[in-house]
């Protein structure tokens, strides 16, 4: 039961960290797009930073509110 409690709470804190990645990320491409040394549109690393941090982040956090709901299920 403890190690449900404490990967629950990994995956929680691991969410939390893969948004902020996404928002850290995103502002250093939006930097690079502002002083030209990249001529991709903003729109393009939105879509590609929101498949690398955004969806594994919306995993993570659906995957470890099951995990509570089930374990206040059982208690």
């Amino acid at each position: 039961m403890r190690k449900n409690i404490d990967l629950q709470k990994f995956l929680f804190f691991a969410s939390i960290l893969l948004a902020v990645g996404f928002v850290i990320r995103f502002a250093a491409d939006l930097y690079l797009i502002s002083i030209g040394q990249n001529s991709a549109p903003a729109w393009l690393f939105l879509i590609v930073r929101a498949v690398v941090f955004l969806v594994p982040a919306a995993i993570c956090f659906v995957v470890s509110r099951v995990m509570k709901k089930k374990g206040a299920d059982q208690e």
